[in-house]
């Protein structure tokens, strides 16, 4: 059975690519693997990814981790369907919004800009 993997593990990850890539920004590697994980990858899959990612160097960023090239040899050909929009833990209506306006606190709980500034 794959391993599913928490926030903590993908900010393990993020470290370890981080050497590999210090031109990449931590917090932007472990949200990608975030977004991996919401997605359905295992630890393997999204470890393999960003490994496959972090050795290529035409990938300039850690969005480049989900590059369809870097993908295949970590998903056993399952295409992975990326969330584009979150719904905040706090906000009493449920509004989506833009993931790449959103924050994950340590809990896993996703905030809204809003919210992730107030605590």
């Amino acid at each position: 059975m794959p391993l599913k993997f928490d926030p903590n593990d993908a900010d393990h990850i993020a470290y370890m690519i981080h050497k590999r890539r210090p031109d990449w920004n931590k917090k932007g590697i472990a949200r990608v693997l975030g977004e991996l994980a919401e997605a359905g990858a295992s630890l393997g899959q999204a470890t393999s990814a960003a490994e496959n990612a972090a050795l290529n160097k035409k990938a300039d960023t850690p969005g480049s981790i989900k590059w369809p090239e870097h993908m295949p040899a970590a998903n056993g050909g399952k295409e992975f369907k990326f969330t584009t929009h979150r719904y905040c833990q706090v906000c009493e209506l449920p509004v989506k919004h833009p993931v790449e306006t959103m924050t994950q606190n340590r809990d896993g709980h996703w905030l809204c800009k809003t919210h992730s500034e107030e605590s």
